[in-house]
C-alpha cells in the first residue's frame, strides 16, 4: 500500500471517528464511492478500534465519576436501552451506583458488594451486541491478565462471571483517581516528587512482566493517582490490549494483532509500530515509561500528538522508527517564555533552575529508556526505577557516562564524613597488598618458581607503587589525593592499561573489586569481580585456584546484593574445583563449604546449611586447631543457624566461643569482634534481656562506624537493630529515626530490589501498626512483601515472615475474612520452610487462633493454641513471660 492511500484511508478513518455509530456507513459510502477495498479497509479499522478500545485518544470519563476510571469501559446498560438506566440494578451481589467510563467494547460501572466484604469496585462488562469472539476473547484477555497479578499498584481483579443475559463481566479494585500527570500538575510536585511517584509504576510493571505480561498501552490515563493513608498511589489500569509473554491468556483466538497498530501513537516504542506483534517485548514497556516520564517532566510529548494525528500510517511509523526526541533541556527551550513559566510554576521552581535540573542524570535516565535500539534501553522496569531512585539519593546513575569525576563528586556527596574513615581503611588494604605483592615475589625467587609468576607479581607490585606515586607531595603539588581516588583511579587505570597481561589484571581486577566489596560499593565490585573470573576463565583453563577464588568472591557479592540463585551456582562450582584440586580435608574446601552454608541458611535450607557448616568446622577443627580464627568463623556462622532453628543454648555457646577465638586474635577493636556482639545481641533480645542487647549493638555500632564509616550496610544493620530494641520496649520516639536513618541508608546502598530493604521496611510498618497509624503502615508492609518475592521467589520463610505482617495488619482493620485467608497461606508457607520449633511459626499460629476466637470458633482455635504452646515451652528457658502468655491464652479458649 502506497504512502498516499495510507494517508487517505487514515484521514477517513479520523473523519468517520467524529460521526456517531449510525451514520458511519453512509459517510463511508459517499467517500470510499466504488473503491470497494477503501471502504473495507477502513470499516477494518473502525472495527478493530472499537473491539481494541480507543487508541487514538485517551477516554473522556462520564459525568457520573468525573475523576476519571477505567480506559477501556463501554456503554450500555444491563438491559441493553442505556447506561442510566442500569444504576440501581444489580449483577449479581454487585449493585450498580454508576458509571465509570465506557468505550467501544463495554462499560464499566462502580458498584457496591455488600457480602462477604463491604466495598465499592468497578465492574467492567461486555456491552449488550459486542459479544463476538474477538472482542470476547480482548475481554478475557484483560481478564486473565489482571487475575494473574498481585501488585498495590495495580487495579486487582476480584471477581468474573456472566450476567443473567450470557454477557461476560469481571470485577475490580475501584480506583477512584485521576491521571498521573494531571494529578502532578494539579498539586504541583516539584520534579523530585514527580519521580518519586514515578518509581511504584515501574515496580508495578516489572510485577507485571515478572508475571509474563506486557502491557503496551502505558500512558497518563492508564495510570491513575489515588489516595491511600494520605499518600499519594499510583495505579497501572487497562491491561485491555497486554500480551502475554510466554502463556495464551484465553483459549480464544485474537486476530486484531497482525497489521494493526496496537497502543496510542504518541507512547508506541518503534519495533510496536511495526505492528506485526511478533517481535514485541517487555522492553516495549520500558520506552513507553520512558515517554510517560518524559510528559511528567517537561510537561510535553516527545513527538506532539498533532504531528502523528496528521499524517499517514507509514510516516507514523518513519517519525516512531527514525526521529530522534528532542533532550528534556531542548525541549523546554523550544517554549515559549509564557509556557516556561507555567511549567516552571508547576514543578514549583523557576524556568531557569528547571533547565539545569534536567541537563545531564535526567535526561540521560530518560533518553535511555526510550532509545530506538531496545537493546541499549534498560532491560528491565526495575532498572529503571532503581537508577532514578540513585538519582534522588544522589548517586551514581547507570545512563550516565561513567567518568571517574562524576561518581567520585556523587560518592562525596553522599559520604562527606565518610570518606575519609574509608581513605584510613582502604590505605591500610593498598599497603597490605602492596607488602603482599611484594613478599610474593620474594618468596617465588625463593622458590625458584617459573619467570612467568615471578614477572606477574613485579608487575602487581609496579602497578600499585605507581598507583601511589599520585599521594606523593612532589606528585600531588599540594592537592589533597584520597582513598576513594586512589581507588577510583586504580579501577579506571585497569580499564586501559595490562591489556597484554590478563593474568596480571585479573589479580588486580579482583583485589580493587574486593575493596569495594567491603567498601559497599556493590556494583563498583561487581564489575571488577566478574572481569576477574572471565579473564582467568580465558587464561587459566576449566580448573584452577585462582578461578575457585574468583568464583567465591563474586558469589559472596551476589549474596549481599540478593541474587541468590546465581550466587549459589557459583559457590557450589567453587566448592566442587577445590575438592577437585586438593581433596576432601583442605582448608580452601571448608572456605567453600562455609560459604556455601551462608548462602544456604539465607535462602532458608537450613538443613544442607547446617550440614555444610558442621563439615567445614571439622575440617577445619583437624587442620587449624581449636584456637583459629576460622575455626571461630565457623563457629558464628553455626551460631546464627542454631539461632534461626530455635536451638538458642547452643547458639550462646557457639558464639562465646567464636568471641574469645577472636578477642585472643585480633582484640576488641575488629570487625569479626562486631558481627558476634551484634549476634550475641540478637540473642539477649529474644531472651528479653533487653539492657544487655542495647549494650552490644551499641557496641558494634562504635566499631563498624569507626572501621567502616557512616553510610554502610553493616552500620545500617546496628542501627537497626538498636531501633528493634527500642521498639520492644516500647520507646517509639526513639525507635523510628533509628528506623527510616537504617532505611534510608540501605536504600542508598543496596538499592531497593535487596533483602535487608524489605527487612527495614517492615521494621518500620511493625512500628507504626503498633502504635495505629495502620493506613501509613499498610503501604510498607505491601513493598516490603514485593521485595521479598522478587528476592527470594514465592516459597521463603522471609516471604511468609512479611505476609504474617500484613495479615495482622489486616485483622487490626477490621478485614478479618481477608486476614484468615494470609494467616492460612502464611501458616502453610512456614509449616513448609521453616523448623518445628521457630517463634515466627508461633505468631502465625495465634495470629489465625485468635481470629476465630473472634467470632466464637473455640473449637477452631484450640488446637493452633496448644501447638503454639507446646513450641514455646520446647525452645524457651521456663518461667519465660511468652509461656505463661501462651498458658493463658488457651485457657481462656
Amino acid at each position: 500500500m502506497t504512502d498516499d492511500r495510507w494517508k487517505r484511508m487514515w484521514d477517513l478513518f479520523h473523519e468517520a471517528l467524529q460521526r456517531s455509530p449510525g451514520e458511519r456507513e453512509a459517510f463511508l459510502d459517499e467517500r470510499c464511492g466504488r473503491d470497494g477495498a477503501l471502504r473495507e479497509d477502513v470499516g477494518a479499522l473502525l472495527a478493530s478500534h472499537e473491539s481494541c478500545g480507543n487508541f487514538l485518544s485517551d477516554p473522556v470519563p462520564l459525568a457520573a465519576n468525573p475523576t476519571g476510571g477505567d480506559a477501556s469501559g463501554g456503554s450500555s446498560d444491563l438491559d441493553g436501552d442505556s447506561t442510566d438506566s442500569a444504576i440501581g440494578s444489580s449483577i449479581g451481589p454487585y449493585r450498580i451506583l454508576g458509571v465509570i467510563g465506557e468505550g467501544g467494547m463495554g462499560v464499566v460501572y462502580e458498584a457496591r458488594q455488600d457480602e462477604p466484604f463491604r466495598r465499592r469496585v468497578a465492574l467492567k462488562v461486555i456491552k449488550l451486541g459486542m459479544d463476538t469472539r474477538e472482542v470476547t476473547a480482548r475481554f478475557e484477555s484483560e481478564r486473565q491478565a489482571l487475575a494473574l497479578m498481585n501488585h498495590p499498584n495495580i487495579a486487582r481483579v476480584y471477581d468474573a462471571g456472566v450476567t443473567e443475559q450470557g454477557r461476560p463481566y469481571f470485577v475490580m479494585e475501584h480506583v477512584p483517581g485521576i491521571s498521573i500527570t494531571r494529578y502532578c500538575d494539579r498539586h504541583r510536585l516539584t520534579t523530585r516528587d514527580r519521580l518519586r511517584l514515578f518509581i511504584p509504576v515501574c515496580e508495578a510493571i516489572q510485577h507485571a512482566h515478572q508475571k509474563g505480561i506486557i502491557h503496551r498501552d502505558l500512558k497518563p490515563s492508564n495510570v491513575l493517582v489515588t489516595v491511600e493513608g494520605h499518600q499519594p498511589a499510583p495505579k497501572v489500569i487497562d491491561f485491555g490490549v497486554a500480551k502475554a509473554i510466554d502463556r495464551r491468556l484465553t483459549e480464544k483466538t485474537l486476530y486484531t494483532e497482525i497489521g494493526l497498530l496496537i497502543g496510542t501513537p504518541e507512547y508506541i516504542s518503534p519495533e510496536q509500530a511495526e505492528m506485526s506483534g511478533l517481535d514485541v517485548d517487555t522492553r516495549t514497556d520500558i520506552y513507553s515509561l520512558g515517554v510517560l516520564l518524559y510528559e511528567l517532566l517537561v510537561g510535553k510529548l516527545p513527538f506532539a500528538s498533532e504531528t502523528l494525528r496528521t499524517v499517514g500510517y507509514a510516516e507514523i511509523q518513519r517519525i516512531i522508527r527514525e526521529d530522534e526526541p528532542p533532550r528534556l533541556p531542548a525541549r523546554v527551550t523550544s517554549l515559549g517564555g509564557g509556557e516556561r513559566q507555567e511549567l516552571a510554576r508547576a514543578r514549583r521552581t523557576t524556568d531557569k533552575a528547571l533547565q539545569r535540573e534536567l541537563k545531564g542524570e535526567l535526561d540521560w535516565i530518560t533518553m535511555k529508556a526510550m532509545d530506538k535500539d531496545r537493546t541499549r534501553r534498560y532491560s528491565a522496569a526495575s532498572e529503571l526505577a532503581q537508577d532514578i531512585a540513585r538519582y534522588l539519593d544522589h548517586q551514581p546513575v547507570v545512563a550516565g557516562p561513567p567518568s571517574a569525576v562524576y561518581r567520585l563528586q556523587k560518592f562525596i556527596r553522599r559520604h562527606k564524613v565518610g570518606v575519609g574513615a574509608a581513605a584510613i581503611f582502604m590505605l591500610l588494604v593498598s599497603g597490605l597488598a602492596l607488602i603482599m605483592t611484594i613478599q610474593s615475589a620474594r618468596i617465588a625467587r625463593a622458590l625458584g618458581v617459573a619467570d612467568s609468576e615471578r614477572e606477574k607479581a613485579e608487575q602487581v607490585t609496579t602497578f600499585l607503587v605507581n598507583l601511589f606515586k599520585v599521594s606523593d607531595p612532589n606528585e600531588a603539588k599540594g592537592n589533597t589525593i584520597t582513598a576513594r581516588e586512589l581507588l577510583d583511579d586504580g579501577a579506571r587505570r585497569l580499564g586501559s592499561e595490562l591489556n597484554d597481561q590478563p593474568a596480571v589484571r585479573a589479580a588486580l581486577a579482583d583485589t580493587v573489586g574486593q575493596v569495594y566489596h567491603n567498601l559497599g560499593l556493590y556494583a563498583e565490585a561487581e564489575s571488577l569481580l566478574d572481569e576477574a573470573l572471565q579473564l582467568r576463565r580465558q587464561t587459566l583453563g576449566e580448573t584452577h585456584p585462582d578461578i575457585a577464588d574468583s568464583l567465591s568472591h563474586l558469589g559472596v557479592l551476589l549474596k549481599d546484593k540478593g541474587s541468590y540463585e546465581k550466587a549459589e551456582e557459583l559457590h557450589r562450582e567453587a566448592l566442587a574445583m577445590r575438592r577437585d584440586l586438593f581433596g576432601e580435608q583442605h582448608t580452601e574446601v571448608a572456605a567453600a563449604l562455609n560459604e556455601l552454608g551462608v548462602l544456604l541458611r539465607v535462602r532458608g535450607n537450613y538443613e544442607a546449611a547446617e550440614a555444610a557448616h558442621r563439615e567445614a568446622l571439622g575440617i577445619r577443627r583437624a587442620l587449624l586447631g581449636n584456637e583459629h580464627e576460622k575455626v571461630a568463623e565457623s563457629l558464628n556462622n553455626l551460631a546464627i543457624l542454631m539461632g534461626t532453628k530455635g536451638d538458642y543454648d547452643a547458639t550462646e555457646d557457639l558464639l562465646l566461643e567464636a568471641r574469645e577465638i577472636w578477642r585472643a586474635r585480633v582484640g576488641d577493636d575488629h570487625l569479626d569482634i562486631a558481627a558476634v556482639n551484634h549476634n550475641l545481641a540478637s540473642l539477649a533480645q529474644l531472651r528479653d534481656d533487653y539492657d544487655k542487647a542495647e549494650e552490644l549493638n551499641r557496641e558494634a555500632l562504635r566499631v563498624r562506624r569507626k572501621l567502616l564509616g557512616a553510610s554502610h550496610p553493616a552500620v545500617a544493620q546496628s542501627l537497626g537493630s538498636l531501633a528493634v530494641v527500642a521498639h520492644t520496649r516500647g520507646d517509639s520516639a526513639r525507635a523510628e529515626p533509628l528506623y527510616r536513618e537504617a532505611l534510608a541508608m540501605r536504600r542508598a546502598t543496596l538499592g531497593d530490589d535487596h533483602r535487608s530493604v524489605a527487612m527495614a521496611l517492615n521494621n518500620l510498618a511493625r512500628l507504626l501498626h503498633d502504635g495505629g497509624d495502620l493506613a501509613a503502615a499498610e503501604p510498607l508492609y505491601r513493598e516490603g512483601l514485593a521485595i521479598y518475592r522478587r528476592v527470594l521467589g514465592p516459597e521463603h520463610s522471609d516471604v511468609a515472615w512479611s505476609m504474617g505482617n500484613l495479615a495482622r495488619l489486616l485483622y487490626d482493620q477490621g478485614r478479618t475474612a481477608e486476614a484468615e485467608v494470609a494467616f492460612r497461606d502464611v501458616l502453610a508457607m512456614q509449616r513448609r520452610t521453616l523448623p518445628g520449633a521457630s517463634q515466627e511459626l508461633v505468631e502465625t499460629l495465634t495470629g489465625l487462633a485468635t481470629v476465630f476466637l473472634d467470632r466464637g470458633q473455640a473449637g477452631e482455635a484450640e488446637p493452633l493454641l496448644q501447638e503454639a504452646l507446646t513450641i514455646r515451652r520446647r525452645s524457651l528457658p521456663e518461667g519465660n513471660w511468652r509461656i505463661a502468655t501462651a498458658e493463658s491464652a488457651l485457657g481462656e479458649c
